[in-house]
């Protein structure tokens, strides 16, 4: 009789620690997965940031290379300018 006793309290103890285990497996995935979907998230903030930062590294990429342009056309101009105030003064020269 104390075995079939001992044998039932076993049996309980043991359905209580699978349905326990079972429930700890639960939490545990779905903590899992709580964390790997914020990690997504993030990951995908991450990846937004960067692409708009690289966008705004273009732009300013592109501003600069307008500006060095610029900036020749402006140089190139100043040679023009000065062949032609020579070429005036010489001729003013010889008049």
């Amino acid at each position: 009789m104390e075995i079939d006793v001992l044998a039932s309290k076993i049996d309980d103890m043991n359905k209580r620690c699978g349905e326990r285990m079972d429930q700890l497996e639960k939490n545990l995935t779905l903590a899992i997965e709580s964390q790997n979907r914020l990690f997504t998230e993030r990951m995908h903030h991450i990846e937004q940031t960067a692409s708009k930062a690289h966008s705004r590294l273009d732009e300013q990429k592109r501003s600069i290379l307008c500006l060095k342009a610029w900036k020749n056309r402006q140089i190139g101009a100043l040679i023009i300018l000065s062949i032609i105030v020579t070429y005036i003064a010489d001729h003013v020269k010889w008049i």
